[in-house]
C-alpha cells in the first residue's frame, strides 16, 4: 500500500460495513483563508481592541494605506508581525497612563526616532 502526504482536510467515517473510510471535507472559501492566515495575520477587530482604537479608525489606517493589510471578502486582517512594532509602544504608554503624566513633545519625539532607528537596523541586518 502506497500512502501519499495530502493537503486535503479529511475525516474518517465509517461505513455501513464497518470500514473506516477517509472522507474529504469541503472547507467554506472563509474557513481556507482562516488557515491561510493563522499566524500571519489578524483580524482588524483584533488589532483595534489591542491598541486601543477604534475600528472604523483602523479600517481607515488599512484602506489608505497608512497600516498595511489586506481586504478579503470585506474583512480586513493586518500583519501579526505589523502589530509587534506596536508593542514597545504599548509598554510606554501603559507606563506613563499608570504615571498619570502625559509626554511631553520630545518625549513624543524620542519614541517615533528610536522606533525608527530600530526598524532602519532590522531592515539593515
Amino acid at each position: 500500500m502506497t500512502v501519499t502526504q495530502s493537503l486535503v482536510p479529511v475525516q474518517y467515517v465509517v461505513d455501513e460495513s464497518g470500514q473506516r473510510k477517509a472522507v474529504q471535507i469541503t472547507l467554506s472559501l472563509w474557513e481556507q483563508i482562516a488557515s491561510l492566515l493563522a499566524n500571519q495575520y489578524m483580524p482588524a477587530a483584533d488589532a483595534a481592541r489591542r491598541i486601543q482604537v477604534d475600528i472604523d479608525q483602523l479600517e481607515r489606517w488599512l484602506a489608505n494605506g497608512t497600516l498595511p493589510g489586506i481586504e478579503i471578502d470585506g474583512q480586513w486582517f493586518i500583519s501579526v508581525e505589523v502589530m509587534n512594532r506596536f508593542a514597545p509602544f504599548e509598554q510606554i504608554l501603559d507606563d506613563l497612563d499608570a504615571e498619570k503624566i502625559p509626554p511631553t513633545l520630545d518625549e513624543i519625539l524620542a519614541m517615533f526616532s528610536q522606533d525608527r532607528k530600530q526598524q532602519q537596523r532590522t531592515k539593515d541586518e
